[in-house]
């Protein structure tokens, strides 16, 4: 028999109290098109660029020796400026890249630290303390801070002095490097915390469905039998509700066109579907046994 998330279900049952409006306004937070890139960290390693990195560590011990020279024979601080546009090439090669991860890193900042004020509520407390994400907070503010900066008009000017800086000392290289280094050594943390936040999305989402639909909590059963009573489909406006019992056999569903037969396909699919995976269908009664579910429809052919 299908076992049910107990933990999934105490927190369906705290979004139908009043307390959950905080914890839905720290979830819209996370409503960006990046949000959904965060995966591609957990699944992929960044790959990090042994030629601009070792680069980056020879323009350091050139740097310390221009200014080392430069305190005896001033004209070789001239040399500072060929090494600056040195600099600059790697670092502006490197630049499309690294702020492609670096939009990412910082969404995932957001994503910690709307985690980290879910975790402040009693009922998310425990999951929330399992998870290891001190490394990773202290890591990636820096990403966070530097969007913040481009997108105000006002902090600009900061941003165009820190862009010097880290064109000269190449800061970014580095600091990409040891960013990724620790983002693709940490994937277990990432992963669990990009569950924490999932599993109370879900959970909020599965309480609104359960209370603008009428739902039923499945049965599953040993025997190959199908029984459903009221059975419909939840995008279908005034949907017509069926019922079907299927034991030990099949079915061959005729009609005339436009009469119904995909959609009712469709109903008992999306059912089985939900029955199987959030532990609720849209029915007044369901019971089979938990079973794989194979379709093949055509993606023209539009519910709507």
């Amino acid at each position: 028999e299908q076992e049910k998330d107990k933990s999934l279900e105490q927190y369906i049952e705290f979004f139908n109290t009043q307390d959950s409006k905080k914890i839905e306004k720290e979830l819209e937070k996370l409503n960006k098109e990046k949000d959904y890139e965060i995966i591609d960290l957990i699944e992929n390693d960044i790959f990090i660029n042994q030629k601009i990195l070792n680069y980056a560590k020879l323009s350091i011990g050139f740097l310390i020796v221009i200014l080392i020279c430069g305190c005896f024979v001033k004209q070789c601080l001239a040399l500072l400026f060929p090494l600056f546009l040195l600099n600059a090439y790697h670092h502006y090669s490197n630049k499309s890249y690294v702020e492609f991860y670096n939009s990412i890193i910082s969404r995932l900042h957001t994503m910690l630290v709307v985690a980290k004020n879910i975790g402040k509520t009693e009922i998310f407390a425990n999951d929330y303390k399992s998870i290891k994400l001190k490394k990773l907070e202290n890591s990636f503010w820096s990403s966070h801070l530097t969007e913040q900066l481009v997108k105000n008009e006002f902090l600009i000017v900061f941003w165009a002095i820190l862009e010097l800086c880290r064109i000269m000392f190449n800061l970014e290289i580095f600091g990409f490097a040891r960013k990724a280094k620790i983002l693709n050594t940490s994937k277990n943390e990432l992963l669990k915390v990009f569950e924490f936040v999932g599993k109370i999305d879900t959970a909020n989402t599965i309480a609104k469905i359960r209370k603008d639909f009428t739902t039923t909590e499945p049965e599953y059963s040993c025997i190959k039998k199908l029984e459903v009573k009221n059975i419909y489909h939840p995008l279908i406006d005034n949907c017509v509700k069926n019922d079907l019992t299927l034991e030990n056999g099949s079915i061959v569903l005729t009609g005339s066109n436009m009469s119904g037969k995909t959609s009712f396909m469709r109903v008992v699919a999306v059912n089985a579907l939900f029955a199987q995976s959030f532990g609720f269908c849209f029915a007044e009664y369901y019971s089979a046994p938990f079973m794989q579910i194979l379709t093949s429809i055509s993606v023209q052919d539009d519910i709507n």
